[in-house]
């Protein structure tokens, strides 16, 4: 995980932004605030199922649809973070064999990222 946030930070920060980490596992910041002040939201990859569960418990996914609706921000990732954009998703979050679980819907279709 921290690998992940050194990856993170190394690679934006060239970049002409502010990258602003959101870790629901610490004290969470006003997530509508967060969110819609942004002008991308990047999802790294992890367990599809689960984080979406989490974003469902904390509000987060309502907040992601009224973002989506107003078009702004810019929302992408990768890995379990590409997938949760979508209607479904093929992944192993839990299991060896691959399933179908239902994702946000932001974007028609299926998508596999990676195995």
């Amino acid at each position: 995980m921290r690998e992940n946030k050194v990856n993170f930070y190394s690679t934006f920060s060239k970049l002409n932004c502010s990258p602003t980490p959101l870790d629901f596992f610490k004290r969470t910041p006003n997530l509508k605030e967060l969110c819609l002040s942004q002008d991308i939201i990047f999802v790294g990859g992890g367990n599809t199922k689960s984080m979406l569960a989490v974003w469902k418990d904390w509000g987060l996914v309502n907040i992601l649809k009224k973002a989506y609706k107003k078009g702004n921000p810019i929302m992408c990732g990768v890995s379990a973070g590409a997938i949760c954009w979508f209607e479904y998703g093929i992944t192993d979050s839990w299991e060896d064999e691959l399933k179908i679980i239902n994702c946000l819907g932001f974007v028609p279709g299926k998508l596999l990222s990676s195995l």
